[in-house]
């Protein structure tokens, strides 16, 4: 039988919009309409230059706010969009051993290794090591979360005899996030899908063949996409919400305001972005996760619009 795609949003827990009374009526909206999932992005703190062009510097914690969510819904999944290995994997199994136990509909645990040096050196994590620190996290929650008495010798972690409780009822799924050549074999080799977040239409095109093939013999391998979102009455109002400084055309490495948002953004009217998304499922995408962050400060508007214009015609 064919599977269906899943449909989610990332929540507006940063920037200047981000409050708790807009994050608990978004979830109970976002439930409501009939998406998925609710996802949160993970930082420190906000790095310059970063996409969502914030006026200010506020930034909620991905595992705490998505902990209190989860008291806002039975439904949606968790999702996480993606963890940077700044956190110790041992505690970091327990807490997401706790939500899932605490939480109603599950959790993707997508992870990545980040690329703002002056977080890590925030946190006292060694920037170098991130690579092999997230792989080795990923190899430890897999474990503790399917074993008793873990011991492991790794070359930034050890322990010895260790039982994580309570056990999960269902699998924690881990996704991977990121682009790169390397991100992409770490999704197959370690995780159960890959998520990334601003990837160009074309090499998500051409990656998504390359690993299904990598991936042929699993009984489950997910493709997601966290994807940029401008969404208004029409595709003008659309476009205008758009805003894409010099130095963000030089970041995407194209030449044309036209080639971004064709490779990088689901961008016009409702029937626009049915179209757009279309074109997605149709490459295979499993689970497409809305980004709205250039519209927090309308974004329940926005989410009207793709629970009630977009959202039904997948359904």
């Amino acid at each position: 039988m064919e599977r269906k795609s899943e449909f989610g949003v990332l929540l507006p827990h940063f920037g200047s919009e981000c409050s708790p009374s807009l994050l608990y009526r978004s979830v109970k909206k976002i439930e409501e309409y009939g998406f998925h999932s609710i996802w949160a992005r993970d930082h420190v703190f906000i790095p310059a230059g970063q996409l969502e062009m914030a006026s200010s510097t506020n930034f909620t914690e991905p595992v705490l706010t998505l902990a209190a969510m989860a008291g806002a819904t039975r439904k949606l999944k968790l999702g996480f969009g993606v963890l940077i290995p700044f956190r110790h994997p041992v505690k970091l199994a327990q807490d997401l051993l706790t939500l899932d136990y605490l939480s109603g509909a599950g959790l993707i645990v997508g992870f990545g290794i980040g690329s703002n040096r002056s977080e890590f050196d925030a946190v006292g994590v060694p920037f170098h090591r991130r690579a092999r620190i997230v792989e080795q996290t990923i190899q430890l929650l897999r474990r503790l979360w399917s074993e008793e008495n873990v011991t492991y010798r790794g070359e930034d972690f050890s322990i010895e005899g260790l039982t994580l409780t309570p056990r999960p009822e269902r699998q924690l799924k881990i996704w991977y996030g990121g682009k790169s050549a390397a991100a992409i074999e770490r999704a197959i080799a370690l995780c159960d899908g890959w998520v990334p977040g601003r990837v160009a239409l074309s090499l998500f095109k051409k990656t998504i063949p390359y690993i299904k093939e990598r991936v042929r013999h699993r009984e489950r391998f997910s493709i997601g996409n966290i994807i940029p979102t401008a969404i208004a009455d029409t595709g003008v109002e659309a476009e205008q919400k758009v805003r894409v400084s010099a130095e963000s055309f030089e970041e995407f490495g194209l030449e044309t305001f036209e080639e971004i948002k064709r490779e990088y953004f689901l961008l016009g009217s409702p029937e626009e972005i049915c179209e757009q998304v279309e074109s997605y499922l149709a490459l295979g995408t499993d689970h497409l996760i809305f980004d709205l962050r250039l519209q927090f400060d309308e974004f329940e508007h926005c989410l009207a619009l793709l629970g009630q214009q977009v959202l039904p015609e997948f359904l």
